[in-house]
């Protein structure tokens, strides 16, 4: 049995956890196998942007959890000065605003 990914980038097989290419898309190179022993699944891994300010590049103390957090639920989650302009936005699933507390400067 194989099951659509919800993305469109990859078919599902939940026995042995193997994938096949299917649309392609954004999702279809990167991967994580989530969903136990028993039914593993690969999934494409959403790549998410913490939008942050200069002054705190490595994010705020307080948001530093969230890293690990959406990493267990295989999300590529990295902190990102919003004004930097190395930082290929496009490259990102998802944009969370977090500190970026210097845009009135």
């Amino acid at each position: 049995m194989t099951l659509p990914d919800p993305r469109g980038t990859r078919d599902i097989h939940p026995a042995d956890g193997r994938t096949s290419p299917a649309r392609g898309g954004p999702g279809a190179s990167r991967c994580c196998a989530v969903g136990g022993d028993r039914y593993p699944l690969c999934v494409p891994t959403t790549r998410v942007a913490l939008a942050t300010c200069s002054i705190l590049p490595d994010l705020d103390p307080d948001d530093v959890p969230l890293l690990g957090a959406l990493a267990e639920r295989g999300v590529d989650a990295v902190a990102a000065v919003w004004d930097d302009k190395d930082v290929d936005w496009d490259s990102f699933d998802l944009v969370v605003v977090r500190s970026t507390w210097d845009y009135s400067s």
